[in-house]
């Protein structure tokens, strides 16, 4: 008898994110294109607070302050 474990094999959509990703993704897409960031993959795994607290304020729907914190940065590290 045949395992049919393998018939509906499907990947999982994992990202790794950090400050540096965050900060390139709004740069260049805005929030909306850091919620997609954020929303469309099945696992995030965070690589430091700054990105985490992000997700956190947009998963809360806090966008004004996520980007109040995201320009204040961006001004920071230029």
């Amino acid at each position: 008898m045949r395992s049919e474990i393998g018939k509906y094999n499907m990947g999982v959509n994992k990202r790794f994110i950090g400050r540096d990703n965050v900060l390139g993704v709004y740069d260049i897409s805005g929030m909306e294109g850091l919620k997609k960031y954020f929303f469309q993959p099945d696992i995030l795994l965070f690589t430091d607070t700054f990105a985490a607290n992000m997700y956190s304020l947009l998963y809360d729907k806090k966008d004004r302050v996520a980007e109040r914190k995201i320009k204040k940065e961006l001004i920071i590290s230029n």
